[in-house]
């Protein structure tokens, strides 16, 4: 179990207890936790500041900075291979499998700069932001 909070994430362990990922501890770059995905193994971890941190945790966390920007609250989509990010800049893309790749604005994606969620749908890539929602590919 994950849970994000304003002091870093802390991941249930088998035996009950809790251990905190944070920036006092070295693996994020911001305490405020404002959106997970995870994926197999990896979590990923979206903070209000510190942009995107995808941690593994082989037992010790093991933390690799991803970059980005300002990630909204619920924030960060896996989209097949690539991972979306909500951001106040717009929605960022970048590859799963590719750690040294940087994210990259999309386009067009949303109706205002602020983007607050995408989802994929069928086909459709559904994404909000504080002006409306926009449908695309």
């Amino acid at each position: 179990m994950y849970v994000g909070t304003a002091s870093g994430l802390y991941r249930g362990t088998p035996g009950g207890a809790f251990e905190r990922a944070s920036l006092a501890t070295g693996e994020l770059r911001d305490d405020w936790v404002t959106a997970l995905a995870v994926r197999g193994a990896e979590v990923l971890v979206g903070t209000y500041s510190g942009g995107i941190t995808k941690l593994t945790f082989t037992p010790r966390p093991r933390a690799t900075h991803l970059g980005g920007g300002y990630v909204n609250p619920g924030g960060l989509t896996i989209d097949g291979t690539q991972l979306l990010a909500s951001t106040m800049e717009g929605l960022f893309a970048r590859p799963l499998d590719d750690d040294r790749a940087t994210g990259q604005l999309v386009p067009r994606a949303a109706t205002g700069r602020d983007v607050t969620g995408a989802a994929r749908v069928g086909g459709a890539l559904w994404v909000a932001s504080r002006r409306g929602i926009a449908i695309g590919r």
